[in-house]
C-alpha cells in the first residue's frame, strides 16, 4: 500500500495531517485487539491471530460484496449459484456446456486491481 494512501487511511478527519490520535488509532486498527487474553501483552501468536481474523473478515467481505445481488448483506445459495453460472458461462466461450483447458482463464483472472 501507498504512502499517500496510508496517510489517507491515517487521516480521519481529512484535515490534512495526522494527529497522535489519528496515529495510534490508526495502527491499533492494524492490530485490532490482539491481546485476547487480557494480560496487557501481545504474543506474536496473539498478533498472528489477530491478523488472520481480520484477513479472514476482509475477504468474506468482499464474497458478500460480489455475490450478494439483492444487497441485504447476506448471501443466499441462489446468489452464489447465479453467480457461479456467469463465471462458468464466461469461460465456456464455446457455449458447449464444458470448459475445457485452453478455455480455463489465465492466472489471476477475475481479480480487481
Amino acid at each position: 500500500m501507498g504512502g499517500n494512501m496510508r496517510f489517507e487511511r491515517a487521516d480521519a478527519d481529512s484535515s490534512g495531517d495526522v494527529t497522535f490520535e489519528e496515529f495510534a488509532a490508526a495502527m491499533k486498527n492494524r492490530i485490532g485487539n490482539a491481546d485476547t487474553d487480557g494480560d496487557g501483552k501481545m504474543t506474536v501468536a496473539e498478533i498472528a491471530s489477530e491478523i488472520e481474523r481480520m484477513r479472514a473478515e476482509r475477504m468474506a467481505r468482499r464474497i458478500v460484496q460480489r455475490f450478494d445481488t439483492d444487497g441485504d448483506g447476506m448471501l443466499t445459495a441462489t446468489e452464489i449459484e447465479s453467480r457461479q453460472k456467469k463465471m462458468f458461462a464466461l469461460m465456456d466461450r464455446n457455449d458447449d456446456g464444458k470448459i475445457v483447458p485452453e478455455e480455463m482463464p489465465k492466472r489471476g483472472w477475475g481479480k480487481r486491481h
